[in-house]
């Protein structure tokens, strides 16, 4: 009896904490507000979320990957390389990104 009183007042516990304190709401970053200096480094890749399907198909082929994020000589611009893991198979990708002042993504060269 103990123990469904306790599962019953820890789901009920549980319930008010999901409606009383609800998700915050996030907004994209601006180019403007971006420090690429700040997201210098090595990057484990675990989700992709887009709006579009089609940017998607990449990412769900692969099993894991790398990245690290480094800055160039020229201002504004970043290099990501990867190394991605698709079944038995590795491969390298570089891409270079621009950071475009008053837009809200960037620009892959």
């Amino acid at each position: 009896m103990a123990k469904k009183l306790a599962s019953l007042l820890l789901y009920v516990y549980s319930m008010w904490v999901v409606v009383s304190q609800p998700c915050p709401t996030y907004t994209a970053l601006s180019i403007d507000s971006l420090n690429p200096e700040e997201y210098r480094g090595r990057w484990y890749f675990s989700a992709a979320v887009s709006g579009r399907e089609e940017e998607l198909q990449w990412f769900r082929m692969m099993d894991s990957s790398v990245f690290n994020l480094q800055t160039t000589a020229v201002p504004q611009t970043v290099l990501l390389n990867g190394d991605i893991r698709i079944g038995n198979n590795c491969m390298r990708s570089s891409m270079t990104y621009t950071l475009l002042p008053g837009r809200n993504y960037v620009q892959v060269e």
